[in-house]
């Protein structure tokens, strides 16, 4: 949900030092002295909150990954984590899953599909364990061995 302007303002705005009103100053000229600088925050704040929302619906509805260098995060919808992103585990990036949307016909809405803990399979876990391992006994630079194709 996207704050309406005097939301944002209330929420981002009245407490920061870059919207402190100088005693000697009227309110006309204070809100024309800031207005240009509330719209640009206020636009990016718009911006980056759909471009939030519009990854989190790629990711959970149409099951894309989404891998973020900066942060070295993984964000995916995918059963299995480890057999997929496993080069990508051995180089120091996390992984957040999500869960998947899948659209239940008798409902006729998508829910989300949780996988129960019991039926991850033995092979997830095994690679969990081995990627740990790697990950503890060698250098970053030296793990590019133990890629996988």
């Amino acid at each position: 949900m996207i704050l309406n302007e005097s939301e944002f303002y209330k929420k981002y705005c009245e407490g920061n030092k870059r919207y402190q009103q100088l005693p000697d100053e009227s309110l006309e000229k204070y809100q024309e002295r800031y207005s240009r600088l509330f719209n640009h925050d206020y636009y990016w704040y718009k911006k980056r909150t759909m471009l939030d929302w519009y990854k989190t619906v790629i990711v959970q509805y149409m099951h894309y990954h989404l891998v973020e260098r900066c942060s070295r995060g993984i964000t995916t919808s995918d059963v299995h984590p480890n057999e997929t992103f496993y080069n990508y585990l051995l180089n120091d990036y996390e992984v957040h899953q999500i869960p998947r949307m899948i659209y239940d016909s008798s409902k006729k809405m998508y829910v989300p599909y949780i996988q129960s803990p019991f039926l991850i399979p033995d092979s997830e876990k095994r690679l969990a364990e081995e990627i740990k391992a790697i990950k503890k006994r060698t250098l970053r630079a030296e793990r590019e061995r133990y890629y996988r194709s």
